[in-house]
């Protein structure tokens, strides 16, 4: 694998590019620039932005959770808010969040190409046991590679 670098001043990919006294020349812009660390992958804002969506969600639906669980425990039980419980609650409701959000957050560490579509099949329809059964299945599978022009099996 060749080790790519990433411009910080215009964003260029450089393969392999010169290399002098610790300086990386850009191939795009020919600024000079100090490399912090060679990057095997580029910055993908889509797959950080999936993942701040994923994190708020399980986030969002914990809290939802403990609140409503809270509320039932003000009018039922004791009357009065208990914060020790509400945290309860909330870690039973993250718990639950990642368990239920486990498909597409797998799908992401996976790398897999459809993990936006396994996101949005696990947030509308997880919450049929088979909707979520069909998401982690969807992950789990591994699509195959695409093949080049005249490439034979």
């Amino acid at each position: 694998m060749k080790t790519q670098y990433y411009c910080p001043k215009c964003g260029g990919v450089n393969t392999d590019p010169e290399v002098l006294e610790g300086l990386v020349r850009c191939t795009s812009c020919n600024e000079w620039f100090k490399p912090i660390q060679p990057m095997t992958e580029p910055m993908n804002p889509v797959k950080n932005t999936r993942r701040f969506i994923l994190f708020m969600l399980m986030i969002g639906a914990a809290w939802v959770f403990a609140l409503w669980r809270e509320r039932i425990a003000e009018v039922e039980d004791v009357g009065h808010f208990e914060w020790r419980v509400f945290l309860f609650w909330l870690g039973v409701g993250l718990v639950m969040a990642l368990i239920y959000f486990f498909p597409a957050n797998l799908a992401d560490r996976r790398r897999h190409r459809n993990a936006n579509a396994i996101l949005i099949l696990n947030l509308f329809v997880g919450w049929t046991f088979i909707g979520w059964v069909v998401a982690l299945i969807w992950t789990i599978y591994k699509p195959r590679e695409k093949k080049e022009f005249g490439e034979r099996n």
